[in-house]
């Protein structure tokens, strides 16, 4: 790793970004993380002269996440800015500006008092982020909650009910919530909009940082969803929440559906999982008159009875095989039998011929 760290020093120096010679060190930042991809990525706080200056990142495969700081170039002064990129010895360098300040969990964490300030300056952010919104269609936001939705069957835990139940029953209600939109806007997000991504710089300015989860969406309002439930600073605080569009809390559950399921290895299904489907018939239930949890037990029963069958028939046909196998073996055994009982009456009799 140091001569990794020199390599960067080095293009700093190259840059006029620090002077020969000038006290430069590397702290390391969270440590390592591995991504979903399975790909290590180390990250680092560089101080010159011991005043932090810089933000590192040094990995396999950082070209997406420049892509994002790229298309996240249209909020000015609101995410960190790429200072330098470049590719050495199969190995990416992704150095950003380091954002002076505190996150939001930090300062509440101090000053627990300040969390009705804090909480009105956010949604106040989070207004000013929508002003980037753009025109779209309904068939784009279609778009992106069916593909949501089809990731699922990829998992390996997740069973037929559960996918006759998210395609056969959820999805179509959910589209149908969709076409009583009257207009479609999109815009980018964060991807992970909680206290501890959310810094205030030095200046008072709101910036936010940790951008792995950056895409785009058609329901943005999911997140303040994910910050009033995911921020540890306001855990247990008694909030005046407003009421959010269900679609984006929809939206919410769903993702969070995906990023649970992209992150268990084993066959059993995750009750969060099972805990945010739950959410989604809920909210389901509470806003389309149409959803019915009859129609749900009814395909349910459907379903059960042609897994029973199908089990009953794949039992008859091991059974049959398991019988055909039973006669061959019988059989064989009968005719080996029959030979060692007959071979000595045989000799004798062909003895007593000759």
């Amino acid at each position: 790793m140091d001569s990794k760290l020199e390599i960067v020093k080095r293009k700093l120096i190259q840059n006029s970004f620090i002077r020969e010679g000038e006290l430069i060190s590397f702290v390391p930042s969270y440590g390592s993380f591995l991504r979903l991809d399975d790909q290590e990525t180390h990250k680092f706080r560089i101080e010159v002269g011991g005043i932090p200056k810089y933000f590192l990142r040094i990995g396999k495969g950082l070209k997406w996440l420049k892509e994002k700081y790229e298309l996240l170039s249209v909020f000015q002064g609101i995410y960190p800015c790429i200072i330098i990129f470049f590719t050495e010895s199969g190995e990416d360098f992704l150095l950003e500006e380091f954002i002076e300040g505190d996150t939001i969990e930090k300062i509440l964490d101090k000053n627990p008092e300040r969390k009705n300030e804090m909480i009105e300056k956010v949604k106040l952010f989070h207004d000013e982020l929508n002003k980037s919104c753009k025109v779209s269609t309904y068939e784009n936001a279609k778009l992106e909650l069916e593909s949501l939705v089809k990731k699922f069957t990829s998992f390996r835990f997740v069973t037929n009910l559960d996918t006759i139940l998210i395609q056969s029953i959820i999805q179509p209600e959910i589209i149908k919530l969709l076409s009583n939109r009257d207009s479609f806007y999109k815009r980018l997000t964060q991807g992970d909009f909680i206290d501890r991504n959310i810094i205030i710089a030095s200046s008072g300015q709101f910036k936010i940082g940790d951008l792995e989860f950056t895409h785009e969406t058609h329901f943005f309002e999911e997140e303040l969803i994910r910050f009033f439930s995911f921020s540890s600073s306001i855990k247990g605080f008694k909030l005046n929440l407003p009421k959010y569009d269900p679609l984006s809390e929809i939206y919410f559950n769903l993702n969070q559906m995906k990023l649970v399921g992209e992150n268990h290895k084993e066959f059993i299904t995750p009750p969060s999982f099972n805990h945010h489907l739950k959410e989604i018939m809920r909210i389901l239930k509470d806003n389309s008159e149409s959803f019915e949890y009859s129609r749900m037990i009814e395909v349910f029963c459907d379903e059960l009875q042609n897994s029973l069958q199908s089990n009953y028939n794949s039992l008859q046909s091991n059974y049959n095989s398991l019988q055909s196998n039973y006669n061959s073996v019988v059989n064989s055994c009968t005719w080996k039998i029959g030979r060692i009982f007959t071979k000595p009456f045989q000799i004798i009799f062909s003895f007593f011929r000759k």
